[in-house]
């Protein structure tokens, strides 16, 4: 009646499920104080740290574009940020079905990161990186081993 998915079953190809999400419980239509809605903290206890840059930023023009993806999933959010791990910028972008959502990070490549490449997985999250023309490209989502080759092998570089 709502159009809100109550559960979701993430399987492999032998139709295994690998990921369950599911509600318990629901209460649909219930309403919520404004009292729930506030801030934990106040905002004159919170301290900036670093310089004045946004943290991030809308992409305008791009060097990277993904020439194939799978059906249904379309662009959704494409910003530049700040690394979290160093000073580097990153560029990233999401892509999503509906149901499923897709990261696509360009990092310039440094000498201080792995050298890992291909696929990797971690539950029910895969990954797939590559290196292209020095920069290091990382697809990963909770979508099929498949799909985040599929993407990553699409993925183009042009000045």
């Amino acid at each position: 009646q709502t159009g809100l998915l109550l559960r979701s079953d993430l399987v492999n190809r032998q139709l295994e499920i690998i990921e369950q999400y599911l509600f318990v419980s629901i209460q649909i239509g219930s309403e919520i104080t404004d009292q729930e809605l506030e801030a934990v903290s106040a905002s004159e206890d919170l301290q900036l740290f670093g310089n004045n840059t946004p943290l991030s930023a809308p992409v305008q023009e791009s060097n990277w574009n993904v020439s194939r993806l799978p059906d249904g999933y379309q662009l959704t959010k494409h910003i530049r940020r700040m690394s979290p791990m160093d000073a580097g910028e990153v560029e990233h972008m999401v892509f999503t079905d509906g149901l499923s959502t897709v990261s696509i990070f360009f990092k310039a490549a440094n000498t201080d990161q792995s050298d890992m490449t291909g696929p990797s997985k971690m539950g029910a999250v895969h990954a797939y990186r590559r290196t292209i023309e020095n920069y290091r490209v990382t697809v990963m989502g909770e979508v099929p081993a498949v799909t985040v080759e599929y993407l990553a092998m699409g993925v183009k570089y042009s000045n």
